[in-house]
């Protein structure tokens, strides 16, 4: 059973000069929309390589949009 989203898109803003996220903003369904700044980034925290790989086979029904 998939459980319906209370949001149906989240914008991700980037600075090109730093390629760092400047800001996020979450639409949900209900029409609200919250949008959340970023002061600042830590760019040097070691991260492993397999931290943000999305594996859509652990998440059956989910849109991916690649919009590379």
């Amino acid at each position: 059973m998939i459980k319906a989203s209370l949001f149906f898109k989240v914008l991700v803003n980037v600075n090109k000069a730093t390629k760092t996220i400047s800001s996020t903003t979450v639409f949900e369904n209900t029409r609200n929309k919250y949008t959340y700044s970023v002061n600042g980034m830590n760019t040097k925290a070691a991260v492993a390589d397999g931290t943000f790989q999305f594996d859509e086979k652990k998440y059956p029904g989910v849109h991916v949009e690649d919009l590379r």
